[in-house]
């Protein structure tokens, strides 16, 4: 029988997104719908890498007020998408 690979998530969203765009990692997640090339960029670079699953860009969402976080969760999953 073949041994599975484990599977690791640890997408570094805000890393990646601080150094292509140059802008600061503390807007990442307000990037999904600010910037949504940018985020759908990134997610291509993991898969392009040979990611077989991709995180949604919403790591510190919980940290947000409601009303501003629930617009983005769709477009995070739209990005991912």
């Amino acid at each position: 029988m073949a041994q599975e690979l484990p599977q690791l998530f640890d997408g570094a969203m805000g890393t990646l997104y601080a150094q292509s765009t140059g802008m600061s990692s503390d807007l990442v997640e307000a990037a999904n719908a600010m910037n949504p090339e940018a985020i759908r960029s990134i997610h291509g670079r993991y898969l392009e890498a040979g990611a077989q699953c991709l995180l949604t860009n919403t790591f510190a969402l919980p940290l947000v007020e409601s009303e501003m976080a629930l617009p983005l969760v769709p477009a995070a999953v739209n990005n991912a998408r």
